[in-house]
């Protein structure tokens, strides 16, 4: 997972990146054999205790994520805490 901050005045822009298998469930292997599902399901950030995003996802989510968000009086940028 990657993460950028950026700050101008009193907004803060985060971008994340996120690569992930993102298995829906609904797919087959080679031999025919259902794949497990296997996403990310929930995501938060938090800036020094406090959550400041919150997503909720489901399986028909891109393999690559890209989140971005822009939030008011963010300071300092870092650090942001994701779950690993």
């Amino acid at each position: 997972m990657k993460v950028r901050a950026k700050s101008s005045g009193a907004k803060t822009t985060v971008k994340i990146l996120a690569r992930h298998p993102m298995e829906s469930g609904l797919r087959k292997d080679k031999n025919g054999k259902a794949i497990p599902a296997h996403y990310i399901q929930d995501l938060s950030v938090k800036h020094k205790g406090n959550t400041v995003f919150v997503a909720s996802l489901g399986p028909a989510v891109s393999k690559t994520l890209m989140f971005l968000s822009t939030l008011k009086e963010l300071r300092p940028v870092m650090p942001l805490i994701l779950p690993g």
